[in-house]
């Protein structure tokens, strides 16, 4: 391996891509590191006292002389430090490190060692070794549970070596290999491999353009080649679901969501790599989340339905902790259809699955929306001074539900403040969707137009309220829709 450029700044090793390599590794990898130097490279090799030299100072490298030269005398002591010589000696300690890493990476891929020996013994015309190998890479194929990118790809380059032997054999024996050969299986597996990594993209090309309005590049003539083609595999749940995602994301109609929530319910998508079946939930629920807040009132029971499928398939729980925001999300959506019982049963088994560094905040703060919902306003105030959050997102929540219980208690004096706060940060927070600054802008809007009607009761008319109730129930994109014209229809 090549590696160029070494370092950024001669005087400080701590910038070298030789430091910054190791400080990425793991300790038992910097352990099977120090095998595999002393292996690799030849005995009395300068790269290998030099790795010595640094081992202690990992992971940080804090305490690391800041100097090359000094380091240089530390391992060629007595002679004359020559910058050009020493980046030798680091070039070689990070080849060695990077064909170490490749090392460990094929290690830990069975079906890609068999994919490089399945060459091997095709090159050395090893027939019974071939076959064996063959039939021992099927078996792995079959019980692998590599997401299905990694698998078609695996299971395309087996069939491809596979192919490559039966056609280079001598012309005979070739007739006779393809009398029982399946041809067109190499071009279903060429296929399956390309649709799969097709899909996936286009998938997340339209969710990208429904999310942040970036530009779909794909051809739209090509794309309808492929999904065409698609329509072949009826039995593959990978495709299927893309398929289906595509279609919600573009032309959705009344059969598209029914269609893929039973798909998600199947026993096929269960058994899809975990990181697959997250990739399909969270493009849904962030789909129907945003026709929700734009004031498509009938996907609330449809967001319900994809935050129970995310708990089903703990798509929001990463190495035994669940995501703050899924927690925060689950508990107000499932407010808003009064299911009340089942939010408190979901906030006590899961607050112990929090971060420690958000727990006591996230709680707190689920349970303030509980108790707003009881119309427990002071205990609302009480629960929310102990709740604080880093998150844009979060701020938001916490910011509206104080004024929500402010207005129910009728401190409207407290309201003008917390509204100031809110707008400041909508100005400075790049974290914030444009649709996610207008939801909240409509929302302090119509808000600040309610504590007008309620402070001058006298003057204002009924016709006026009923006018600004039409034009909230039209309006698109408002934060607490359903809070705001429950306030303005009582």
């Amino acid at each position: 391996m090549n590696s160029k450029n070494l370092h950024e700044d001669e005087s400080e090793m701590k910038n070298t891509k030789l430091i910054q390599l190791l400080s990425s590794l793991k300790k038992t990898e910097i352990k099977s590191l120090k095998k595999w130097l002393k292996f690799s490279l030849p005995e009395g090799s300068r790269a290998n006292e030099l790795f010595e030299y640094l081992e202690p100072f990992y992971p940080d490298f804090e305490k690391l002389p800041a100097s090359q030269e000094k380091i240089s005398e530390q391992i060629i002591p007595g002679k004359p430090f020559h910058a050009s010589s020493f980046r030798n000696i680091v070039s070689d300690l990070l080849n060695s490190i990077e064909e170490h890493i490749v090392w460990m990476n094929l290690k830990s891929k069975p079906l890609s060692q068999d994919y490089l020996l399945l060459g091997e013994y095709y090159n050395r015309d090893v027939e019974d070794l071939f076959q064996m190998r063959l039939k021992s890479s099927r078996a792995l194929l079959k019980e692998s549970k590599e997401p299905t990118l990694s698998n078609s790809l695996n299971s395309f380059l087996i069939d491809e070596q596979e192919y490559a032997y039966v056609y280079f054999k001598t012309a005979p024996a070739r007739q006779k290999a393809f009398k029982t050969f399946p041809s067109e299986k190499i071009l279903r597996s060429l296929n399956r491999m390309f649709l799969t990594r097709y899909l996936y993209y286009y998938a997340i090309g339209l969710d990208n353009e429904r999310m942040f309005g970036i530009s779909n590049i794909i051809n739209s003539a090509e794309s309808k080649l492929v999904l065409e083609l698609a329509q072949d595999y009826k039995d593959d749940v990978f495709i299927q679901t893309r398929l289906l995602l595509i279609q919600l994301t573009q032309k959705e109609t009344k059969e598209t969501f029914p269609q893929l929530t039973k798909l998600l319910a199947s026993a096929e998508f269960k058994n899809q790599h975990a990181e697959e079946k997250v990739d399909v939930i969270a493009t849904c629920y962030n789909y129907v989340q945003k026709l929700y807040v734009k004031g498509e009132e009938s996907r609330l029971p449809q967001l319900i339905q994809m935050l129970d499928f995310s708990l089903e398939h703990e798509a929001p729980i990463r190495k035994g902790k669940i995501s703050e925001s899924f927690f925060c999300n689950y508990v107000f959506f499932n407010l808003m259809v009064n299911n009340v019982s089942k939010t408190v049963k979901f906030i006590n088994e899961h607050k112990k699955m929090l971060q420690q560094a958000t727990a006591e905040s996230a709680t707190n703060y689920t349970l303030a929306q509980v108790e707003f919902h009881k119309k427990n306003y002071d205990k609302v105030l009480q629960l929310l001074r102990n709740v604080h959050s880093a998150n844009p997102q979060r701020f938001l929540g916490i910011k509206n539900l104080l004024l929500k219980a402010y207005f129910e208690k009728e401190e409207f004096e407290n309201i003008s403040g917390i509204i100031d706060t809110v707008r400041h940060k909508l100005i400075n927070e790049e974290y914030f969707s444009k649709e996610n600054i207008l939801a909240q802008k409509n929302f302090i809007k119509f808000l600040l137009q309610l504590v007008s009607f309620c402070t001058q009761q006298k003057v204002q008319k009924k016709e006026v309220l009923n006018d600004l109730l039409g034009k909230l129930k039209k309006t698109e994109f408002v934060n607490h829709k359903d809070w705001l014209i429950a306030k303005f229809s009582s």
